[in-house]
Parts: structure tokens; C-alpha cells; sequence
């Protein structure tokens, strides 16, 4: 079995009940905002780029 990630906003992890097995990486605000995403850019499909932008900008209001 793999270990799964996932870039959630901080509130939502602050508020998960159970939080055992889990580990958080905390990311800068430069990281969250877009250099893990920008890696997938050159790369990829359209769709799969609008997905990234979407998170990006979702993500942007929890970073500032």
C-alpha cells in the first residue's frame, strides 16, 4: 500500500476529527500558489492545466 498525499487548506485539516496516520509538510505561500503545480505545465494536457489553475486559485485564498 502507497502513501497518499494531498495539498489541502489548513482549515480543513484543523478541522478533521481524526487526524492519526497523518503528516503534514507545511508550504510557504510561493509553494502553494503554484511551483509544486508549475513542474505539470510544460507538459500537459489543456483540461489537466485548468484543473491545476482551478486548485491554484482555490488554494491562493488560504496562502496570503
Amino acid at each position: 500500500s502507497a502513501p497518499l498525499m494531498a495539498i489541502v487548506p489548513r482549515p480543513w485539516y484543523e478541522n478533521l476529527s481524526d487526524k492519526r496516520g497523518l503528516f503534514v509538510l507545511p508550504l510557504a505561500g510561493e509553494q502553494a500558489e503554484g511551483a509544486i503545480f508549475m513542474q505539470y505545465r510544460a507538459s500537459t494536457v489543456e483540461w489537466k492545466r485548468r484543473l491545476i489553475d482551478a486548485i491554484r486559485r482555490k488554494l491562493k485564498t488560504y496562502y496570503r
